[in-house]
């Protein structure tokens, strides 16, 4: 099943396709081989490289969260595309005429529920993750609760700072898709 991803969020590069391909070649779910194969059809495809990264520079992306979809005929959010074992195929220009798998399919590993919540005009931020809580930011007063977890989710996740993933899931509900075996 494909799963679209984009090249840039904020109209700039998110480095998302190379951070996927580093956790894929880190966590042996292909190799550096392969990828200078999918580069090289790229490349060909758009007469361009994608846009490149020092491979030593770049993090991991080790997952992508998702919201849920509306269903048309009941009106209620749901997600049950996504299981564990469903291959995953990522894409570029999903649903378009520059439709591009930039890397093989792998298999899903699982899924996490994850819900985001900005309370009080914004002063906290709150993510649950299979309904529990996972961390929480207070902005100014309070302790913060896992603070540094939520750092690392941000970074699997392929963002580069804690705020710019805040910023991007302010009031979200989800799920994260695995195709690692890393969990929260």
């Amino acid at each position: 099943m494909n799963l679209g991803f984009t090249e840039k969020i904020d109209n700039k590069p998110n480095f998302f396709v190379e951070k996927i391909w580093k956790g894929l070649v880190a966590n042996e779910l292909s190799d550096i081989s392969t990828y200078q194969n999918y580069r090289f059809d790229y490349n060909e495809k758009f007469n361009r490289d994608w846009d490149d990264i020092e491979w030593e520079d770049c993090r991991e992306k080790r997952h992508t969260i998702r919201e849920f979809w509306k269903n048309k005929t009941t009106g209620l959010k749901a997600n049950k595309q996504w299981q564990a074992g469903n291959l995953i195929h990522p894409v570029i220009g999903n649903r378009s005429p520059n439709h591009f798998q930039f890397a093989p399919a792998i298999p899903c590993t699982g899924l996490q529920m994850f819900e985001t919540n900005n309370r009080f005009g914004h002063a906290s931020f709150e993510v649950l993750i299979d309904g529990g809580i996972f961390a929480q930011l207070h902005y100014g007063h309070d302790e913060d609760v896992n603070a540094e977890g939520l750092y690392q989710l941000a970074i699997n996740d392929g963002f580069e700072t804690l705020e710019g993933f805040v910023n991007y899931f302010p009031n979200f509900k989800g799920q994260i898709i695995h195709w690692t075996n890393n969990r929260y």
